[in-house]
This record gives C-alpha cells, structure tokens and sequence, in this order.
C-alpha cells in the first residue's frame, strides 16, 4: 500500500476485531477505573495512541515520512522541556532521557536502514512491542502494538520476514 491513510484503515480492520475478541476472551484491555477516575483517560489515550501510531510505524525508516518527523519532533520538544527545567534549577534529568529515548530512535532509523529492510520484519514488530511493554507495563497494549504493526506488513504483502 501506498499512503498512510491505506495502512491505517488496514490496521484498523485488525486492531479492532483483536480488542473485541481479547476483552471478552482473555479480559484484555479492561480496567478498574471509574468515570471519574483520569487513570480511565490516560489508558484510553494511550490505546487511541496505539491503534492510530502502531500501523504506521514500519514507515518510520521513510526519509520523508511524517510519523518520523512527528516522532522527532515531539521527542525534542520533550526534551527542551526538561533542558528549561534544568536551567531554572529543576532537576528534570529524567524528561530530557525521555525526549532523547523518543527522538533518537526514530531519527536514527532513518538514516542507518534503507526502506522496507529491517523495520519491515517480525522481529522489529516484536521488539515494537517489547518497548510498548516496557513503557506502559501493560502485556494488551503491547500485544496490540505488535498486530497494529504486523498489519502493516500483511498490507504489503510481507508475511513472513524476520529479518
């Protein structure tokens, strides 16, 4: 597929059906959060996030790719936030970790594979993943990761590549 608009209905057409069927299966993507909890809010942004970002992800070694330029630039202004907090004596050593941890990646990506290669594999869907896990501490929205960004290799007709 050629746009992003194509991977995005397509991983749609997975990641809601896999919601469906894990919440009433395996119990997946509950929670124990009230209407007037803002836990409820953070978990639900945080699955709209992934059900839109997952499917589009194998695109981020694309040099002209707006999800890695979106990527990148949310990850700098992360971490001018906490380079500002430092100079007026706050310690936020952690926020610039964090805004150099999402920005790096995604801009290094870029330069160091060529297009369709290695993050058009299994195993980087399932390294995907395992961040997503490792971020949140939550196995549903990592496993919904991982579908939301196999998707996008089904859609183009790239079944099996582990490489």
């Amino acid at each position: 597929m050629d746009s992003w608009r194509d991977h995005l209905k397509f991983g749609l057409v997975f990641e809601i059906p896999f919601i469906s069927i894990m919440y009433f299966w395996k119990q997946w993507f509950q929670t124990t959060y009230s209407i007037t909890d803002i836990g409820l809010y953070i978990f639900l942004f945080q699955l709209l996030v992934l059900i839109v970002i997952s499917p589009l992800m194998p695109d981020i070694d694309h040099k002209l790719g707006k999800l890695r330029e979106g990527i990148t630039f949310i990850g700098l202004i992360i971490g001018l936030i906490g380079l500002t907090g430092y100079l007026f004596g706050l310690d936020l050593t952690v926020i610039m970790a964090m805004g150099l941890a999402i920005s790096s990646p995604a801009y290094l990506v870029c330069y160091t594979t060529d297009h369709r290669k290695f993050v058009h594999s299994i195993t980087f869907c399932a390294i995907y993943g395992l961040g997503i896990y490792f971020l949140l501490n939550r196995l549903d929205l990592a496993v919904l990761g991982l579908v939301g960004c196999y998707s996008h290799l089904i859609a183009d007709k790239i079944f099996i590549k582990f490489w």
